[in-house]
């Protein structure tokens, strides 16, 4: 019997106990993943297949290390 991704993704999230998750959800996770591991916005585009990186940009997230490591990349004194 034919399963969608769907049917399947849902069957494995409640076997693993952890609530309902949308194959969106998990390729969601995977561009966010990708970008916080390696910090490459155009990899994490080029995975996602999306055509502007303002569409990747939206998958991503800054954490209070990552903005103080960029904060302390600034040369104040020019």
């Amino acid at each position: 019997v034919p399963v969608s991704v769907g049917n399947w993704t849902a069957e494995v999230a409640s076997a693993a106990g952890v609530g309902q998750i949308t194959p969106h959800v998990l390729r969601h996770t995977a561009i966010t993943e990708l970008n916080d591991r390696t910090g490459d916005l155009r990899a994490a585009q080029a995975f996602a297949r999306h055509a502007r990186p303002e569409t990747t940009a939206l998958y991503t997230r800054v954490d209070s290390e990552r903005l103080t490591t960029a904060v302390g990349a600034i040369d104040y004194l020019g």
